[in-house]
């Protein structure tokens, strides 16, 4: 609601939906330990196919690497396919995710509000402390 939401709790859930669907892209604890789940090797092109509408090769210039080399290794593609999804979409769940993000982000550098949320959300509610 400090941010401009008139239900914190209508935001929230679309956050927590949103990061959810993230969620079920990654792989478990147990396949994390599987070096073969985790090696996905991609070249540009193919990483442009499976990434439809994100633009790598603008990507990788613009981080100062416009020859990301030959092979592309992608820790898990189907996250970084919905991202890529998402990003273009209007799916109505963006804004409220990418708000709670940079608030999230910068909760330190807030008005004092937001520190003692943060700090109950994380230390309290989280942590149980």
């Amino acid at each position: 609601e400090k941010v401009g939401y008139t239900s914190a709790a209508e935001a929230a859930a679309e956050v927590m939906s949103l990061e959810t669907e993230l969620a079920a892209t990654h792989l478990t604890a147990t396949q994390r330990r599987d070096p073969e789940l985790r090696y996905n090797p991609f070249s540009l092109e193919g990483l442009g196919q499976a990434t439809p509408g994100f633009n790598w090769s603008v990507f990788f210039d613009r981080i100062g690497k416009s020859d990301p080399g030959e092979k592309l290794i992608v820790d898990t593609p189907g996250a970084l396919e919905l991202s890529c999804r998402l990003l273009g979409s209007p799916d109505e769940r963006l804004r409220p995710y990418l708000v709670w993000k940079v608030v999230d982000s910068l909760a330190p550098h807030l008005p004092r509000a937001f520190v003692e949320d943060n700090f109950d959300l994380y230390s309290r509610t989280l942590s149980g402390t």
